[in-house]
């Protein structure tokens, strides 16, 4: 701004000198006049552009570029990898368990009932979700499918189940079944059962769940 500001009064003598020189002292002296108006005017504008530009340096974060590759006020931070993630699998929970991925699909949505194992319609609603996601961009991970349980001992169908660690095993197995089903590769695929140890809430019918959580490291 001041460079060219310099160049604008060089500019303004230089046609001063030259007018002086080959024209009457009165015509010089008005072609001065008019020289040092628009000279005044250009100035104005310049320093309004000065301002203009500070107010700018101002709404800048000092990082420079956005997250949307430009200059000047940041948009809303970008959604996580796990939101993203649970937006593609409506019906079940993505958290972070110490780096690794569990989706958690519990008994509201898998519809375990007491003592049982069987995934119903519902369920296989949303592990269509789930096998699309582990065979897209998560087709590289090991998975374990966790089995878990409620509190309450097994009574009614303690012909089909030891205990609740049984019950977990079988409901894990239920599950690794139909995302077999579905196209995932059972070798990839490590079944657990935790029974009644590991709950997540008062509500016994959320506890009657399974996990899929999802390894950090790649499938051998």
């Amino acid at each position: 701004m001041k460079g060219l500001r310099g160049w604008m009064l060089v500019g303004v003598c230089v046609a001063l000198a030259a007018s002086a020189g080959c024209q009457s002292q009165g015509t010089a002296k008005r072609q001065y006049n008019e020289l040092d108006a628009k000279n005044q005017a250009l100035q104005a504008r310049l320093n309004q552009l000065e301002e203009q530009q500070a107010e700018v340096a101002v709404l800048q974060p000092t990082g420079g570029a956005g997250p949307t590759g430009t200059t000047g006020m940041t948009s809303a931070p970008a959604r996580t990898d796990l939101e993203l993630l649970a937006a593609q699998i409506p019906g079940a929970q993505v958290v972070d368990r110490g780096g690794q991925t569990a989706i958690r699909i519990q008994g509201s949505q898998m519809s375990f009932a007491s003592g049982k194992a069987t995934v119903t319609t519902e369920g296989k609603a949303v592990l269509d979700r789930v096998a699309n996601v582990l065979n897209g961009q998560l087709a590289s991970r090991r998975i374990i499918i966790e089995g878990h349980t409620d509190s309450d001992p097994i009574r009614k169908t303690r012909n089909l189940y030891s205990d609740n660690y049984d019950l977990g095993r079988k409901r894990a197995q239920s599950v690794a079944d139909e995302l077999a089903a579905r196209g995932v590769d059972r070798s990839r695929i490590t079944i657990e059962s935790f029974g009644p140890d590991r709950p997540v809430s008062k509500n016994k019918a959320e506890n009657r769940r399974v996990e899929v959580v999802v390894t950090a490291g790649p499938s051998y």
